[in-house]
This record gives structure tokens, sequence and C-alpha cells, in this order.
């Protein structure tokens, strides 16, 4: 964290309220991955360590940001691993409640859209959780939006139906990793940066 903070900008970048649109398309890209990488390494130091205390206590409370973004192709996995006390609650007492995905009741299309719909209050949920700001909400939002693509492609791209394509399948998941990872950093410039 100490290396990061002190080689690489990105946190002195975004607080001077830079001009950016004297950066490139790169540039912003490498300053959205490395921050995530930044808060990613904010958050875990101390979790963990609270994590520690209350093992030696005898509680055992969930771990949380098991995986790092760069270490995740699936942008739910993600979120369900990122905080994942947090996730817990959620799912329990706000997604549920709502509906969840709705499973074998709501098939077709308004079993999406109403799947579409219940991320889409969470993640305004959780939006609100961290503050309530314009920038925050649309935060949110744009998770929701980029969670859509993932969710199609795990529709229309099976992986009990490339069993024999192994490989395929395996390069046709590292593309989705790509743009996951992209549209998290998008996400996350709009939202925290």
């Amino acid at each position: 964290m100490e290396l990061m903070l002190h080689y690489i900008y990105v946190v002195a970048i975004s607080n001077s309220h830079p001009d950016w649109s004297v950066y490139t398309p790169s540039q912003l890209s490498l300053l959205g991955y490395f921050n995530l990488h930044i808060i990613w390494l904010k958050l875990l130091l101390p979790w963990r360590f609270f994590r520690l205390w209350s093992l030696i206590d005898g509680v055992d409370p969930p771990e949380n940001v098991v995986r790092c973004m760069s270490n995740n192709y699936s942008t739910l996995a993600f979120w369900r691993g990122w905080h994942r006390s947090f996730n817990r609650w959620i799912v329990r007492y706000i997604y549920i409640p709502l509906g969840g995905s709705g499973g074998a009741s709501t098939r077709g299309p308004w079993g999406t859209i109403r799947t579409v719909v219940n991320y889409l209050a969470v993640f305004t949920f959780v939006a609100l959780w961290h503050d309530i700001n314009l920038r925050l909400l649309a935060w949110g939002w744009l998770i929701t939006l980029f969670v859509l693509p993932e969710v199609t492609a795990g529709f229309l791209f099976p992986k009990r139906k490339w069993g024999k394509r192994k490989d395929a399948y395996r390069i046709l998941c590292g593309i989705g990793a790509v743009f996951n990872i992209l549209t998290m950093m998008a996400a996350n410039l709009v939202g925290f940066a």
C-alpha cells in the first residue's frame, strides 16, 4: 500500500480536481485501474486486521474483499466478495424481500425485468449507504447497467454447453473479464474519482 501511494499518484491526481480533458483514454483507464487497486488495499488492510482480532476473540466473521478486481472475471462474483458481510445483509434484507431473481416462477421477460429492477434497487441503496450524492447514484446505476452484459452472456453462453470446447470457453470468459474490468473502472471514475 505504501509503495503504491508513494510511486503511483492516483489519489493525488484525483484529489487535485484536474482538468480531465487533458488525459488520454489510456491514462484515464490506468487512473481508474490503479484507483480500484488502492481502494481494494485501503479496505483490505483494516478488514483483515479487525477480522484477525475477531478470530482471536473466538468470533468468525465473514471475510471481506476476498478477491481483487484483477483476479475476478465476473462482476457479480466481485460484488459478492467485495464487502461480503454487507452483501449478505443486502441479500437477506433487501434483495430477497424484493423477490430476488424470482427463480422458476418468473421465467421469461418479466422475470428478467424484475431481476434488473431488483439490482437497481439494491445498488441505489448501496450508493445512498455510501453517501447521498448524485455521483454515487450514477455509480450505482452504472453498476446495474454493467451487470447486464454478464447476465446476458451467461444466458447466451452457458458453461454446460462448452464442455468439449473448454479452451474456447476460457477465451470467451477472458474477453468478458476484460470488459468487466473496464466497466468497473468506468463506474469507479464516475462515482469516486
